[in-house]
């Protein structure tokens, strides 16, 4: 109906095409921070926490990577800001799935993420004490409807080895994140994969 309209409407409205500079650095966040999407349009939270095991292998803690290139492996877009600078960025996307693990070719995973899915939200990735923190914002255009897919789908990283190490090369909205991020951080596994109180 004609609210629901207006109510989309103002959220697209809320997405700058030109986003402030803070927008895109570090969101010096207090804690654990789960994805966040404000009534101006700014996303941030955090893709995975630093004490958190990958839920997917048994028997072994695999724990976030940490980037050794700033993830500039991530970051291969880019965009204006409010102040005029042309600032590196990286999309977060939703409606797709990860690119298979036995895609060993770049360009196989590449092609992948190029033919699927649909752009959410442009951000930048970085480094704190909790874990891996995004900041960003909606992209222009975006509905309220795709705010709040945002807001109930957790972001999950695909990391590949690059330059001797897993760098972070798409972030992408799932039902289950394998590292999901909780308000109180993310329970922490044992090598057996028993919860560690």
């Amino acid at each position: 109906d004609d609210e629901d309209r207006e109510e989309m409407s103002l959220v697209a409205a809320a997405a700058p095409v030109h986003p402030p500079r803070s927008w895109f650095e570090d969101p010096k966040l207090t804690g654990p921070t789960k994805m966040t999407v404000t009534e101006e349009g700014q996303v941030f939270g955090h893709l995975g926490l630093w004490n958190s095991c990958h839920l997917t292998f048994a028997n072994t803690c695999v724990t976030v990577p940490k980037s050794r290139r700033g993830y500039a492996d991530f970051h291969v877009g880019s965009v204006k800001t409010q102040e005029g600078q042309v600032i590196d960025t990286g999309v977060i996307t939703v409606d797709t799935g990860h690119a298979d693990t036995a895609f060993t070719l770049a360009s196989r995973v590449k092609a992948h993420y190029d033919d699927t899915g649909t752009q959410a939200a442009i951000v930048r990735m970085g480094e704190d004490q909790f874990g891996v923190w995004y900041n960003g914002g909606l992209v222009p255009g975006a509905t309220e409807e795709t705010a709040q897919k945002l807001r109930r789908t957790p972001l999950s990283g695909d990391w590949r080895r690059i330059g001797g190490g897993l760098e972070l090369i798409a972030a992408l909205g799932v039902n289950r994140p394998a590292f999901a991020v909780t308000a109180s951080g993310e329970p922490v596994l044992d090598e057996d994969g028993n919860l560690v109180s």
